[in-house]
Order: C-alpha cells, then structure tokens, then sequence
C-alpha cells in the first residue's frame, strides 16, 4: 500500500513538471479580427489543444456584442499541438459591434479563461439576410508536444479529467 502511495505522489509532482517541459515554445495566442464584406473574421492563431481535438465554436448576439466561444470538447490523443483557426459571421446588422473571443488557455498545470475583444464597424453598403457562424482551419497541428502522460501509465482522459 506505501508503494502506490509513493507512486501516486510521484506522478502528481513530477508529471506537471514533465508537461511544461515539453509545452511548445513556439505556440503564443494571437488574436486579430477585421470585417471583411461585412462579415466579422476573426483569427485565433496559435491555439494550443489536444492534437486530436474536437472543436466547437458557439455564437450569441446581445446588444451590439457578438461573442464566440471556442471549446475543446474532447481531446483523444496525448500530445497538444498549435492549431490557427477562423471564425467568420455574417449577416450582422450594420453599426458599431464590439466582438468578443473567449477560450480556455491549457496553460500546464492551470487551465485559465482567456477572451479578446475587439471593436469593428460593419458597413451599411453590405447586407446578408440571417446571421450565420462558420469555422474553418487556417493550419492543422503544428509545434506538437507530447504529454509525457501515456508514458506514466495513465489513460490520458483520465489525467486530463482530474485537472478540470
């Protein structure tokens, strides 16, 4: 029984310190949004997730603020990598928007909420029946790193369940 106290300890200290090891230098958010034929684009550069994720992106309208939420619903693989993703919508009536972008930065070991926001204009000249969110990958996986966590003999969900 003291072995598997021992071991438990162990990787509680020591896998954190694994992971930030191997946590990609080279993957920073980066943030930018613009309108582009009164569609508000928005580019999420430099999302560090699981290399395997499953993305979804949600919309809600309030009085001038358009935020999106992007969230990694499910992670499968034991590695994290660096994605660039886009968001357009379209169909937004015309006026002064304040935008918003929130997210959930796996900053090793903490898991914080980040948001951007930023203030664009969409013109009167263009105009889209219907708001409508599409998303798409500006690059697939990039700057990947593994966890280090399968190495430890722990299902990698299973590790990721106890940090959230």
């Amino acid at each position: 029984m003291n072995r598997l106290a021992i071991l438990i300890c162990a990787l509680a200290l020591f896998t954190p310190a694994l992971a930030m090891a191997q946590y990609g230098d080279d993957c920073v958010d980066a943030v930018v949004c613009h309108v582009q034929d009164a569609e508000v684009v928005i580019e999420h550069n430099g999302a560090w997730y699981n290399c395997c994720p499953v993305m979804e992106w949600t919309m809600k309208i309030d009085s001038g603020t358009l935020r999106i939420d992007e969230t990694e619903v499910e992670g499968v693989c034991d590695c994290m990598c660096c994605f660039d993703y886009g968001i357009s919508v379209a169909g937004l009536d015309p006026g002064e928007w304040t935008v918003v972008l929130a997210w959930m930065d796996y900053d090793w070991p903490e898991i914080i909420p980040r948001e951007e926001i930023f203030n664009v204009v969409i013109p009167d000249d263009f105009t889209k029946p219907g708001t409508e969110l599409s998303t798409y990958t500006l690059r697939e996986c990039y700057d990947a790193t593994t966890t280090g966590i399968q190495d430890a003999g722990i299902p990698w969900g299973m590790m990721k369940s106890l940090f959230r």
